[in-house]
């Protein structure tokens, strides 16, 4: 019986160790037998499609205008930019969304209405800082019109961009420009020290006119700043410096006109007393005489 036994274990090995020399490598892709690449060159190409790495999306491999699979991409790189705070290139995907589909193909992403609002909300605090209002504005617009309303954030770059603006009028002498941004700034949120920065500014430029001697700018100015910083100590100064000038040509005028009437007076005084001389020494004439006889 045992040697029965023997010799199946003695056949089970030597079959094993026949079965590993003529084997060959059985691995998915590689072997033609079992899982390969397939047998036609067809299935291979498929074969090697369906398992190559994928691609990472880029702007250069986006799909053209009209695919079914563009809109997700461009979802897919404007997020990919937000994640980044890179707002301008995020904003420049976001506006192609808007070109190619409108406002839908922006909604059509879970989150293409937030991260758009964001980054027109980033792209208008970078046109601010670079001094384009007027981008900023637009996109402040942007943003808004995404979320529905305006939020204290859209507020706060808002409020600065108008306070920058009327800073730059205030210093290149538009005075009217920055008494009108100011109000609108005062309008938005109330500041003291905007109110008595702009007050400060017009009473100097007030001064300068009163330097040059420009009365009609200089009154223009002031009126400009009583509306803004009535208190301000350099225009109550100048208008005391005003009044002043004002008394003492007016006193001037007066006693000057006094003077001159006293001249007058006096000169009409003396030319009687020399007229009335002159008539007292003269001799008295004999009306009896001829002129000739008298000599």
């Amino acid at each position: 019986m045992w040697r029965v036994a023997v010799c199946a274990i003695a056949m089970l090995f030597g079959g094993v160790a026949s079965a590993q020399e003529s084997s060959v490598p059985i691995e998915l892709g590689t072997s033609r037998r079992v899982g390969g690449e397939g047998i036609t060159e067809e299935a291979r190409r498929r074969t090697r499609a369906a398992y190559a790495p994928e691609e990472p999306l880029t702007e250069a491999n986006l799909p053209p205008p009209g695919n079914r699979k563009r809109i997700p991409a461009l979802h897919e790189l404007a997020q990919r930019h937000v994640g980044g705070s890179m707002w301008k290139e995020a904003c420049r995907f976001y506006d192609m969304l808007e070109e190619e589909g409108g406002s839908e193909a922006i909604l059509s992403h879970e989150r293409g209405k937030v991260d758009a609002a964001r980054s027109y909300l980033g792209c208008a605090k970078a046109a601010h800082a670079d001094g384009n209002f007027e981008r900023a504005e637009a996109r402040l617009r942007q943003s808004e019109a995404l979320l529905g309303n305006t939020t204290s954030r859209h507020r706060a770059v808002r409020w600065k961009m108008l306070r920058d603006q009327m800073r730059t009028k205030a210093n290149s002498g538009d005075v009217d420009g920055a008494v009108r941004l100011h109000s609108e700034l005062q309008a938005l949120r109330k500041n003291e020290e905007e109110r008595v920065w702009l007050g400060e500014q017009l009473a100097s430029l007030a001064w300068e006119a009163h330097e040059e001697g420009d009365e009609h700018r200089r009154d223009h100015i002031m009126q400009a700043a009583e509306s803004v910083s009535p208190m301000n100590v350099e225009l109550r100064r100048l208008k005391d410096q005003k009044n002043l000038q004002g008394d003492v040509l007016i006193n001037i005028l007066k006693y000057g006109g006094i003077g001159v009437l006293v001249v007058v007076v006096l000169t009409l005084l003396s030319r009687w007393r020399a007229t009335a001389r002159v008539g007292v020494a003269r001799p008295k004439r004999n009306k009896f005489l001829d002129d000739d006889d008298e000599f």
